[in-house]
């Protein structure tokens, strides 16, 4: 996946089928940029993440685990 591809697929749900608030529209540039932040060195970045919120758990399109990213454990 490029960066090309991921905006490809983005333009394709949002735009070509009529889909702009799909929660699948953002899916492949969320990986492409776990991809990318992964070879800058920085790992532990995930995908459709639960990160709590004010009133409720949201799923992020991309977060980054630090106690992954750093091998720490919490328990």
């Amino acid at each position: 996946m490029n960066l090309q591809n991921a905006i490809a697929d983005l333009h394709r749900i949002a735009v070509v089928e009529g889909k702009p608030t799909s929660t699948a529209r953002l899916q492949a540039l969320a990986q492409f940029v776990v991809k990318e932040l992964a070879r800058r060195g920085l790992v532990g970045a995930l995908t459709e993440a639960s990160v709590a919120g004010g009133a409720r758990r949201k799923a992020w399109d991309v977060s980054w685990n630090v106690t992954a990213s750093r091998g720490w454990s919490f328990h």
